[in-house]
């Protein structure tokens, strides 16, 4: 007889922990929450991928997830929680669909090897600290929709620019942080935290 045992831990349709052991994982199509810390130290997982059912993405859900080097979320995802990919030291890049709104703080700090970061148009705040101490960072692509950028948000590293609409919430932390701009089109003014 064949025992089949569930890789999650869940309450209704919200993951609340991951008991598996792929390293390779994909969240089932359906789920629409993961849970705070779900995936929380699972050193083990190299990716994830997040299917379009899924809304929230709560704290700490992927945090020290250290060999996770390849995250896919698919549009549907609304929120990604305070400090939900923190740590994960081996993430190179990260593409946020237009379908997030909200990118709580410290979402992805101490992401070490974090070079480029694409937000799509959308995404309206980009939190406190998100990307705090990502010191590899080389390219943020940021959109017009983005009208509150919080402090600490995205640091100055060596090589860093900033890409997005001239005029934008984004061009003035770009300048206000002394951090390099390339202007991608022509917008309007938000307003900074």
């Amino acid at each position: 007889m064949f025992l089949f045992r569930p890789r999650f831990e869940r309450q209704g349709k919200k993951i609340t922990k991951y008991i598996g052991k792929e390293t390779d994982c994909v969240i089932p199509e359906g789920m629409t929450g993961i849970g705070d810390f779900a995936f929380n130290e699972c050193y083990f997982i190299r990716s994830i991928t997040i299917p379009n059912s899924v809304e929230i993405i709560g704290k700490y859900a992927f945090c020290k997830c250290r060999s996770l080097t390849s995250v896919v979320i698919f549009e549907g995802v609304k929120v990604i929680g305070e400090s939900a990919f923190c740590k994960c030291s081996s993430l190179q890049s990260i593409i946020i669909p237009k379908s997030v709104t909200i990118i709580e703080d410290n979402a992805f700090e101490d992401c070490k090897s974090l070079t480029s970061v694409v937000i799509s148009d959308g995404v309206t705040k980009v939190g406190d600290f998100v990307f705090f101490n990502c010191s590899s960072l080389k390219s943020v692509t940021i959109p017009q929709s983005v009208t509150i950028i919080g402090p600490y948000a995205i640091p100055h590293t060596p090589g860093l620019t900033i890409h997005a609409p001239a005029g934008s919430v984004a061009e003035r932390y770009a300048k206000d942080n002394k951090i390099p701009f390339q202007a991608e089109e022509p917008a309007g003014m938000g307003e900074l935290k």
